[in-house]
C-alpha cells in the first residue's frame, strides 16, 4: 500500500509540473519567424495597422476550414522544418496551439537590402513566447 501511495504522489507532482508550463528563458525550438507577404498580397502599411487583407489562421490545412485566429499576426512562428500540407503551413499561435496559414501568404524575414534574416524565440516568465529580431531585420520590408 505504501508503494502505491508513493507512486500516486509522484504522479500527482509530475502532473503539477506539467501544468507549470515551459521553463522561462529557454529557447523555443522547432519554429522560425516568418511574416505576412505584404507585397504578394498587395497590402499597404495602413492595411497592416488595420488588419485589412491579412490572412487568417485556420484549424486545418483546408481552404474552408474554421478560422481560429483572424487576422493572423504580422509575425508568425512556423514549424521548422516547414510542415506544408495542401498548400498550407503549420504555425504556432496562442502559445500552445497549432494552426494553418496559406503558404503563399507568408515569407521568411529579411533585412531592407533583401538579405535573409530571422529572430530568436524563447519562453518568457509567464509562459508566453518572446522574440527578438536579428539585427537589421524589420517586419515591413
Amino acid at each position: 500500500m505504501k508503494v502505491l501511495g508513493i507512486v500516486a504522489c509522484g504522479a500527482m507532482l509530475m502532473s503539477f509540473g506539467a501544468l507549470a508550463g515551459p521553463t522561462p528563458n529557454t529557447p523555443l525550438l522547432g519554429y522560425k519567424c516568418y511574416t505576412i507577404d505584404a507585397e504578394r498580397l498587395g497590402l499597404t502599411r495602413e492595411d497592416f495597422f488595420t488588419g485589412r487583407g491579412l490572412p487568417s489562421i485556420l484549424e486545418a490545412p483546408e481552404v474552408d476550414a474554421k478560422v481560429v485566429l483572424a487576422p493572423a499576426p504580422l509575425l508568425v512562428y512556423v514549424k521548422w522544418p516547414l510542415e506544408v500540407e495542401n498548400g498550407f503551413v503549420a504555425v504556432l499561435y496562442h502559445t500552445d496551439r497549432t494552426g494553418w496559414v496559406a503558404r503563399d501568404d507568408i515569407r521568411p524575414l529579411r533585412k531592407p537590402d533583401g538579405t535573409p534574416g530571422g529572430c530568436k524565440l524563447w519562453w518568457g516568465r509567464d509562459g508566453r513566447i518572446m522574440f527578438a529580431l536579428d539585427p537589421g531585420v524589420r517586419i515591413w520590408n
